[in-house]
């Protein structure tokens, strides 16, 4: 008699948990994953307020492997490296690569297993938003990569004849016309400490970039500070401090503090005297001693006539090897920048990060496959 009673009490409760369970009637949920419409069948269902996908279909859709074992009532999921253990009797969602877990309810509703899309995604480390206007819940990746964007002198087009053989310089025109771009597509302009973050660990979810300017050109002043305040983006100046202020076609130190300032350009070295070419790289070339001493001169400069925190360091024409990584340690740099051409991962190494040399010749297209690729 009891276990009967026990079966009616479980049936009964359930019967009226599910009867939570309904498609709305007057609009129906939606999913943007990565700000894709993502389109699951079974559509998503209403639990008392909260959005629930069916578990196997919903991960299915996303490229994931799913696989169900009856007798223990677990499913299995491979999702993005993350093995993924959904115990239906426990309530429980066990990632095994993370050695993470959580309860969440897992409800059956027309056969199919369903499963609570913002606790389960948030868990997984996505971001999850919802538009109650249009009943759309908002997916977010974690990004993989960040691009970093590398320049060294901006003139106006008309002006590049006189820089024949340079790919480096590139043309005002083309210049702004990237900038607008990275506006307009929704990119945000990072900071050296979001890069730090970022190598650490730290999750970001909307496009991001880092905008980097070696030399210290009076260019940096004349257009790439008046074209980045206008989009609303922001950069750092990597400036070898022994040129500043020398001749025209370098910027002075009253424009870098006003850059600084205006929160457009946050500067930091290319060393004091070592990016010359005398029969040789002179970075390559010269004493430890005498290294450590560049750097540091550079390092107390900047810090005291733009009055901020110098603790990065872009190597002369991107060129390093393990010995200059240590004296840059030494000097007191925290991170450091190549020009290897390719983007930023988690987990690299913070004294070689790698940027991508932008070119006279790019167009948007180009320009486009360098942010978008791994």
């Amino acid at each position: 008699m009891k276990k009967w009673l026990k079966i009616f009490l479980i049936v009964i409760i359930s019967g009226i948990f599910l009867q939570g369970i309904s498609l709305s009637s007057d609009y129906s949920l939606n999913i943007h994953f990565d700000r894709k419409p993502l389109e699951v069948s079974p559509p998503p269902v209403n639990v008392n307020g909260r959005v629930y996908v069916p578990l196997q279909p919903f991960f299915q859709k996303l490229g994931g492997s799913v696989f169900y074992d009856p007798s223990t009532g677990v499913f299995t999921v491979i999702y993005r490296g993350n093995y993924l253990k959904f115990d239906i009797n426990k309530s429980t969602l066990y990632n095994i690569t993370t050695q993470k877990k959580i309860r969440i309810k897992i409800p059956i509703y027309n056969d199919r297993y369903y499963i609570p899309i913002r606790a389960v995604m948030e868990f997984l480390d996505y971001r999850v938003g919802w538009i109650g206007e249009y009943s759309r819940v908002l997916v977010d990746s974690p990004i993989q990569h960040i691009p970093v964007i590398n320049y060294n002198i901006i003139v106006p087009k008309n002006e590049l004849q006189n820089y024949i053989g340079r790919s480096g310089v590139v043309s005002a025109e083309n210049f702004e016309a990237q900038m607008k771009f990275l506006a307009e597509e929704g990119y945000k302009a990072l900071s050296l400490k979001d890069i730090q973050n970022f190598i650490k660990g730290k999750n970001y979810y909307d496009k991001a970039v880092l905008i980097t300017f070696d030399g210290g050109h009076i260019s940096n002043y004349t257009y790439v500070y008046p074209i980045l305040k206008k989009y609303r983006l922001k950069g750092v100046a990597f400036v070898e401090t022994g040129s500043i202020g020398r001749s025209s076609s370098c910027v002075t130190w009253a424009q870098l503090k006003e850059m600084y300032d205006a929160d457009i350009l946050d500067v930091q070295s290319l060393t004091h005297n070592l990016y010359r070419f005398e029969e040789g790289y002179k970075i390559l070339q010269a004493r430890p001693q005498d290294i450590i001493k560049d750097l540091g001169i550079s390092k107390q400069l900047i810090e005291a006539l733009v009055e901020n925190d110098v603790y990065a360091l872009a190597y002369p024409y991107g060129l390093y090897n393990d010995a200059i990584i240590t004296y840059a340690m030494e000097a007191g740099f925290k991170m450091a920048f190549t020009t290897k051409g390719e983007n930023i991962k988690k987990n690299d190494n913070i004294m070689a990060l790698r940027r991508n040399n932008i070119q006279h010749w790019m167009d948007l297209s180009h320009f486009k496959s360098i942010l978008e690729k791994e």
